[in-house]
């Protein structure tokens, strides 16, 4: 796997942006800490610092590593109990901040920057009791989520036309083929006229655990089930991945192509897929919107599948109706989602926006994760109606 900008900031500088605060305020100031419990929070500080290191030298993997699904699971959830601590400290000197500013207008009196046992042994509380719950609903079956959007450009008989749109999956060990076959039932379930599948399958390589996708061949659909990538195919073999796609799932990846939906009434819409941008790291073929989308000298209905959202705006310019995205998790928890939207999403993190005459629908993704909190793993069920 290559490093890229998002990852680097994802996976080690803002968590030890996070971790350094935390000794900061924390632990630095504590000078009557006893020795031992000072020196199991540097360990652990150090620990989760050094953490997609050691992932990387142990395991082989910075993403999910060659170590007991148990392990991973509770470092991750541990690593979010600091999150949420740090963020209810990153709070109180907020709001301490702006007491003193106050204070020295109104003459009133503020509130000090000093951290009590009491307020953080609460604040600690609170964060193990928020991250056991946000990974409890991390580990629930994917719900449904439905959408309908209208369009002029939609030819009659397209009326009702369902779409299920299934993206970041995220297969491992921890959850493997059980899970895919869950997330496969409940999106046959729908009964949607098309499945399009969304990038992030598998966060191990074909080789290791490529029979865990292999409920996908199961989908059912009346035109058709498509797929691009996202940006984890590029980081764990994208040539192996494509092939096992086309070859033993029998589904057709779309890298800056599009293709014509007919209906029985012989209308056409259009559906176009294209690469992520994270081909740039592994010389295959960048996302080319503009290129991909068919050329006509009349208005067509055009869909477009793209894993990430950031390029929303640009897309409905090229005469985009619908796009369909994933890739942001929704933002995994509600003080990070603002974080992630700058970094990772255009301004795009979860639900539907409208674009002048496009629709952009970003998906929360059909895996938890580690943890997720207001924030549940979904299927997406777009309704495509005619607007007159």
């Amino acid at each position: 796997m290559k490093l890229t900008f998002g990852y680097i900031f994802g996976a080690m500088i803002l968590p030890n942006l996070i971790l350094l605060y935390l000794w900061y305020r924390v632990v630095f100031p504590r000078k009557n800490m006893k020795p031992i419990c000072r020196l199991l929070c540097y360990l652990t500080l150090i620990f989760f610092a050094i953490n997609p290191f050691l992932f990387l030298i142990v395991g082989g993997n910075k993403v999910y590593p060659k170590l007991p699904p148990l392990f991973i699971e509770f470092s991750g959830l541990a690593f979010f109990v600091l999150v949420i601590f740090a963020f209810f400290i990153w709070l109180k000197d907020v709001f301490s901040l702006l007491s003193r500013i106050l204070a020295k207008f109104f003459s009133c009196k503020s509130l000090g920057f000093s951290l009590s046992k009491k307020f953080m042994a609460t604040a600690f509380a609170i964060a193990f009791a928020l991250a056991c719950y946000g990974n409890y609903c991390a580990h629930r079956l994917p719900i449904v989520t439905e959408y309908t959007v209208e369009s002029e450009s939609l030819p009659s008989s397209f009326n009702g036309f369902k779409i299920a749109l299934v993206t970041d999956i995220h297969a491992w060990r921890g959850q493997g083929k059980d899970f895919v076959q869950s997330v496969v039932d409940i999106t046959n379930a729908q009964h949607c006229q098309l499945v399009l599948l969304g990038g992030d399958y598998l966060d191990e390589t074909i080789a290791d655990l490529g029979e865990a996708l292999l409920p996908l061949k199961s989908l059912k659909s009346q035109v058709g089930i498509y797929a691009v990538p996202g940006n984890h195919e590029y980081y764990l073999d994208y040539s192996e991945w494509k092939r096992f796609f086309e070859e033993k799932l029998n589904i057709p990846v779309l890298i800056n192509q599009h293709k014509m939906i007919v209906s029985s009434a012989n209308q056409a819409i259009f559906l176009t897929g294209i690469s992520d941008e994270s081909a740039k790291h592994t010389g295959d073929k960048m996302p080319d919107v503009k290129r991909a989308l068919p050329v006509f000298g009349f208005p067509v209905f055009n869909i477009l599948l793209s894993h990430r959202p950031n390029n929303a705006k640009r897309n409905c310019k090229l005469g985009v109706n619908l796009q369909l995205s994933g890739h942001t998790h929704g933002g995994i928890l509600p003080f990070l989602s603002k974080i992630i939207c700058f970094f990772h999403a255009g301004g795009y993190v979860a639900g539907e926006y409208k674009l002048d005459n496009m629709t952009l629908i970003v998906s929360r993704g059909a895996n938890g994760g580690n943890i997720r909190i207001m924030n549940p793993a979904e299927i997406v069920v777009v309704t495509l109606k005619c607007r007159k």
